[in-house]
């Protein structure tokens, strides 16, 4: 789920002009009430001299390439949209530039929430995700 869509904007421009690797890990840590906390990274630091090299383009391909600040506000407006999202609590970011790693962590109250919060990021990215459960 959030495989296919945590920071789509930055993965999609990156991996298509890397030839390193990136980690995109999801954990989803449920308790037996089904409430829990999710947490998405997306790791690029294998890749951090041609990350950076890219960042500093405006646009390869004819893609247009984030900037530091356009990708803290895409990442703002996220977890504002999360923070609205019912059943969706503690709502966290880190984005570090120098190793080029971003995460987002929240709380749910049940699966219900965490479906919300699928169905959130589809609506934002606009892609067709499917709920988890």
């Amino acid at each position: 789920m959030i495989k296919k869509v945590y920071l789509l904007f930055i993965g999609v421009f990156i991996s298509m002009s890397l030839s390193s690797c990136f980690d995109i890990v999801e954990e989803i840590n449920m308790k037996s009430d089904g409430s829990g906390a999710i947490v998405g990274t997306l790791n690029m630091s294998k890749s951090r001299t041609k990350v950076s090299s890219l960042m500093k383009l405006d646009k390869i391909d004819g893609f247009k390439i984030p900037n530091q600040a356009e990708i803290r506000k895409q990442v703002t407006t996220l977890v504002q949209l999360l923070k609205n999202t019912k059943g969706i609590s503690n709502v966290k970011y880190k984005l570090d530039f120098t190793n080029y790693i971003a995460s987002i962590s929240c709380d749910f109250q049940d699966v219900n929430a965490l479906n919300a919060y699928t169905a959130t990021l589809a609506k934002h990215f606009k892609s067709n995700l499917k709920y988890l459960f």
